[in-house]
Parts: C-alpha cells; structure tokens; sequence
C-alpha cells in the first residue's frame, strides 16, 4: 500500500498498517483551527461482502480489532456491498447472507450502526440469475434497507453537531448493468436537505460508489489509444459535476465517504474530501492473495471536529493473519 504509507504520519503508523490523512490547507479548504475540538470518533466500514465461509471469521476479527482501539470509536459508519452478492442470489442464498449478518453483528458490535446500499445491496438485480421476476415484496432496496434499518433507500440524521447524509447511488438497467449516479428524484431531495439544514452545520455524505474517484483511472486499461481516458460509468459518479456543484452552492459539505473500488485514495476540491475506504473484505475474502492492487483489508477511524475539519486513518486490521 504504497501510495498510502507515504502520506502517512511517522514510520510507527505504517509499520503497524496504519496510513493517517489530517486535513490541511489545500484549495478552499481552511485551515483547522488550533483549539479545535474532537466531537466524535468513526468507523468506516464498506465492502464486507459477507457470505458463508472466510468472510465469517474475517468480518469478526474486523469487529474484534476496531473494539481494542485504546481510542475506540462509538458509530459505525457502513458504505455498502454488505453482504456478497444479493444482486444475483436467489431468495434462499441470499437470506443465507444477512442472516449471517445479523448473527456476526449481534455477536461482535454493540455500537449503532448507519448504512449506505450498495450495488450487492439490491436483491435481484440480474433476474436470471437471481431467479427474480421484479415483483417479489422484497425486492430491490426493500430487503436491505429493512435487515438494516434503515428508514429508506437514502436518508439523513444528526449527530454531535454534524449532519450525515446516507445516498443509495447505483442506477441500474434493464440488462442488470449499472453506473453511478442520483436520479432526479433523489437529487433533488439531497439539494432540499443540505439547504434545509443550518448552513453553519458541517456535512459527510455516504454512498457506496464514489463521488469523486482517484484510483478510477487506474483501476484497468482505461488510457484511451491516441490519448485522454476512459472510466467505466460504474466505477465513479456520471453526475460528479452537479453534485459538485451543488455542494458548492449550499457550502460546508466537507467529506464524502465511499467504497466499491476495494482501493483507498483521497480527493480534495472545493473544500470537499472524498474518501474512498478500502474494504473489509480486501481482495474478496482470498485467503491466498488478501490485498487488492496492493490494498490490504481494512477500515477506517475518522475523527469530526467542532471546526467542521476532519482527520482519517485507514487501519489494516488483518496483516499477519494465516487461516488454519
């Protein structure tokens, strides 16, 4: 993980899997204030993919690790792709899935816990393979958002003086294909409930596929023959644009959290941060080859200020481990 440990604070950090990325200076970004005040300590989690085998016993030692911080966190912060893949699953796999969440959860956490869908979050998405006709009650969102909690697809709350925004930003077609976006409907709702909120009120948003994606452009042969680029519609959002320009507009949106890519990297425009976490399940739960591109399991401790600045650290909780 080489991009990562170079920015990371001190050799200590690195030798013990961990990268750390303060915020500074950089664009419209404002300086953290000197007696700024920590209002809260997250774990960002995403992508545990969790089906029976490996994943059991990893998504357990991520929950044991995050619990022996000296420094523990008190939220969860979930950006998708929770269990494996619901999307192509039929009813009884997939009830397989989350009923090996709710086991693990209620055996390994007792902190609460807000989530964002991801594309693996949706039942039924590929139909044939599914066996889905679309009609079923649990269908799409439904089965997700009800294992989890949450009051809808997307929402939003508050807490220790932030307000969080969870988005659901895959777009799936007829063909079982995705990109990554809003519709005009849940943009619409997103720009009424930034502006609706106090404006002096810092802002993280979460969704599974990112916002803004460094790792995007390398991830695959995506240099175009003759120059320029190339990135797939489902890698990053197609509307980055509007909503950049939104969060401009409505001001002290100040981190956008986010998976999919199994990659860590940090944008900064427009005093925005975008996060991309890594993931729990590394390289898909591959015993024999953990890392992917080079990026080890792990998840994220996210401290939030009074001053609405934010410093992150990506904890690689598995390093050393050898299955039996």
């Amino acid at each position: 993980m080489d991009l990562t440990r170079r920015q990371a604070i001190g050799a200590g950090l690195a030798a013990l899997g961990v990268a750390s990325f303060g915020q500074r200076a950089a664009g419209q970004t404002s300086v953290p204030a000197a007696n700024r005040r920590r209002v809260l300590r997250v774990a960002h989690i995403t992508d545990c993919h969790l089906q029976a085998g490996p994943a059991e016993g990893g998504l357990a030692r991520c929950f044991q690790h995050m619990r022996s911080q000296a420094d523990a966190p008190t939220l969860i912060l979930n950006t998708g792709d929770t269990v494996f893949n619901a999307d192509a699953r039929d009813e009884a796999e997939t009830a397989l899935q989350w009923a090996l969440w709710r086991r693990i959860t209620r055996a390994e956490n007792s902190l609460p816990m807000e989530h964002a869908l991801g594309n693996h979050c949706f039942w039924g998405a590929n139909r044939e393979r599914s066996k889905t006709t679309g009609r079923e009650p649990r269908w799409g969102t439904k089965w997700a958002v009800d294992e989890l909690g949450m009051p809808g697809p997307y929402y939003s709350f508050d807490r220790a003086g932030w307000h969080f925004v969870s988005l659901f930003n895959t777009r799936f077609n007829d063909a079982g294909g995705y990109t990554g976006g809003l519709d005009d409907e849940q943009f619409e709702w997103l720009a009424e409930d930034l502006r609706r909120r106090p404006a002096n009120r810092p802002t993280v948003i979460l969704s599974h596929i990112s916002i803004v994606s460094v790792c995007s452009f390398f991830d695959g042969n995506n240099e175009r023959e003759g120059g320029g680029w190339t990135i797939n519609g489902g890698a990053m959002h197609t509307d980055a644009r509007r909503l950049m320009q939104l969060f401009r507009e409505v001001g002290n949106v100040r981190l956008c959290l986010s998976g999919h890519k199994h990659q860590v990297d940090l944008a900064e425009l427009y005093g925005t941060r975008y996060w991309c976490g890594g993931a729990v399940s590394g390289n898909w739960w591959n015993d024999a080859n953990p890392a992917h591109l080079g990026f080890e399991r792990g998840y994220s401790l996210i401290d939030l200020y009074d001053d609405g600045s934010n410093d992150i650290q990506y904890v690689e909780y598995d390093l050393g481990y050898k299955p039996a």
